[in-house]
């Protein structure tokens, strides 16, 4: 009983949260994988998706969606014609800061503590403290995928976007 009880309390003690177990890979974003088609990815998510104009190989879900009731843009670029980065961009109506934080707590309760994170704070011109750039960059590293989350802010103008990228040395972006 002695030994038993010993046990339960080292699992208690010692095993991790049940929202903070990490994740072993991420291999893209929803339905799409890396290295899939445009056609495979049309076929794997729900979402029309169509050529983003402004890019060669670069294509987008042609409506806003929503993850954690935050408006995104979502676009994936495929410069190989195969699927190598997911971009989710906040709709600039919502705010940034509250944006941030609700998707980093998203992020940690599906993928665990961040491998890394960043936050600076700097002005851009010497002597004038009212121009701030901002910029907080948390990074989850998997063995096929880096996701980022980063919020960057210059005076009143800012982003803040969510990363699937493939870690593929051999073919850079």
């Amino acid at each position: 009983m002695k030994a038993s009880l010993t046990a339960m309390l080292f699992f208690v003690i010692w095993a991790p949260p049940s929202g903070q177990q990490r994740a072993t890979d991420v291999d893209g974003w929803q339905g799409a994988k890396w290295d899939m088609s445009l056609e495979q990815i049309k076929a794997a998510i729900n979402y029309p998706i169509e050529a983003y104009p402004e890019f060669k190989n670069v294509f987008r879900i042609t409506r806003s969606i929503e993850i954690n009731s935050i408006p995104v843009s979502v676009s994936f670029q495929m410069p190989d014609d195969k699927l190598r980065l997911v971009t989710l961009k906040v709709d600039k109506s919502y705010g940034r800061s509250l944006a941030f934080d609700s998707l980093k707590q998203s992020l940690i309760e599906k993928y665990g503590k961040p491998t890394d994170e960043e936050s600076k704070t700097e002005h851009p011109i010497p002597g004038n403290n009212e121009i701030t750039d901002v910029r907080r960059t948390v990074l989850w590293s998997f063995p096929s995928t880096s996701i980022i989350l980063d919020w960057g802010e210059y005076k009143s103008s800012g982003n803040v976007f969510v990363l699937y990228k493939k870690v593929d040395k051999k073919t850079p972006l």
